[in-house]
């Protein structure tokens, strides 16, 4: 399933990410699942939120830079290989994975990745 992803670009100083969730928060944005990359001095936060055009709305106008991406939820079977399966339909396609995480709040009752690919509309057609 095609979800819509919040990709804010955040330094990484004291207060920050507290500011960040206080916007969303004011503007009843609700966060579904959150990973945060940093790097040094900046980090890179994806969200999935149930008002996603509002939130990055609601962000830029708070001073952050924000765009939205589109990812992938993928269902993956809970047993020992399926991620592995998974990445292999779509190695074997040739389409690259760029980054994933898990999604806390889960929409059905098997675990989701969120996944990014530089090719979406082909790794869809794989996973789908």
């Amino acid at each position: 399933m095609r979800m819509t992803q919040l990709s804010v670009f955040l330094s990484n100083s004291l207060g920050r990410l507290e500011s960040m969730t206080k916007l969303l928060a004011d503007a009843s944005v609700n966060i579904n699942t959150i990973t945060i990359l940093e790097s040094g001095d900046y980090g890179i936060v994806r969200m999935i939120v149930d008002k996603p055009k509002d939130a990055c709305k609601v962000l830029q106008d708070g001073g952050f830079s924000c765009k939205l991406v589109d990812v992938l939820a993928v269902e993956v079977g809970d047993k020992p290989g399926a991620l592995y399966e998974l990445l292999k339909k779509t190695k074997d396609a040739g389409v690259n994975l760029e980054y994933m995480y898990a999604m806390t709040k889960p929409l059905s009752q098997k675990p989701l990745m969120l996944m990014s690919f530089k090719d979406i509309d082909a790794a869809e057609k794989i996973l789908d």
